[in-house]
Order: structure tokens, then sequence, then C-alpha cells
């Protein structure tokens, strides 16, 4: 037991010190989840979602800092889709579960 005892203690102190680096509230969406999330966590700190078309949303990040600006989560513009919409031209899906699907729009890059 006081083998143990070490151990325990250690293992305590990391579980303490981890924390969650995004504050979100979770939708029934892991597309639209996990677009937050990613957006977030390369430093977004306003998130834009606007009416796009009937069933469409545009996502975009809106104010972000320096760090990481060239990051595709902060400069691409997002679209979801609810089933039974018509996609708006020029994107990809991404993403797709029983909510909606994830697109985003192609560049003259890829």
């Amino acid at each position: 037991m006081i083998k143990i005892l070490p151990v325990l203690l250690l293992l305590s102190g990391c579980i303490a010190l981890k924390k969650n680096m995004v504050d979100y509230n979770p939708t029934n969406s892991m597309c639209l989840d996990s677009l937050v999330v990613n957006m977030q966590a390369e430093g977004c700190d306003v998130i834009s979602i606007d009416k796009y078309l009937y069933g469409v949303n545009k996502i975009t990040c809106k104010e972000h800092g320096e760090a990481n600006a060239e990051t595709s989560w902060l400069t691409k513009e997002f679209y979801t889709v609810a089933y039974g919409s018509t996609m708006p031209p020029n994107v990809i899906p991404i993403c797709t579960d029983p909510f909606l699907l994830l697109t985003t729009v192609i560049s003259d890059e890829e």
C-alpha cells in the first residue's frame, strides 16, 4: 500500500492541473460542435453565424488574435446546410451528421 501512495499522489496532481481550453455550449450536431471548438482553439474570439439561404447558415470567424491568423479555421467560410436544402455554389462537404451537412468554400489554391 505504501508503494502505491506516491503513484496515486502523482496521478492526482496531473488530473488537478488539467483544464478545458475551450468554453462553448454544445449542440446536437457533432459537425457544428467540432467546427466551433477548432475555431476557438485556433484563437477565434467572435464566431459569426449568418443566415445565407433558407436552411443554410454561413459561419465565419469575425475577430481573432494574430498568433494563428492564417489558419483555415480562421480564414475560411463554412456553411451548415439542413437536409433538403440547396447547397451554396463552390462548396465541398467536410462533415455530415444526422442534423446537417457542414461545407466549406473551395479556394483557388486548392
